[in-house]
């Protein structure tokens, strides 16, 4: 893999950082901006996500008269069926974006847990 010129000249020039999980969260200021960060990205899809769910059921119970212990029970099926594609999605988005095969992968995630 080549590494960009920028990168390239720091590493030269040794301003490389020598610990950099540490570097970034480590301090109080870079940690705030991830936790941020999280928290609102969170936050977003959770509207999102229950503003469909949320929808589905009153489409159900209000629109087309489905009893309500039905609707719940088609809305939790539906979650069920769909949790599994949200993972493989993730997966695939995951091995395009960082162009890794699903060996590396497999790797990364096995030494990630350690």
């Amino acid at each position: 893999m080549n590494e960009s010129p920028a990168f390239a000249k720091m590493k030269a020039e040794g301003k490389t950082s020598k610990a950099p999980l540490t570097e970034a969260f480590g301090r109080w200021g870079n940690l705030k901006i991830v936790i941020l960060a999280l928290v609102s990205l969170t936050a977003g899809q959770a509207v999102v996500w229950c503003t469909g769910e949320f929808y589905a059921l009153l489409f159900l119970t209000q629109t087309l008269k489905v009893d309500g212990a039905t609707a719940n029970l088609m809305i939790a099926a539906s979650l069920l069926i769909s949790t599994p594609f949200f993972i493989v999605f993730f997966i695939v988005f995951v091995l395009y974006q960082t162009r890794l095969d699903a060996s590396q992968l497999l790797w990364w995630v096995a030494s990630s847990l350690r």
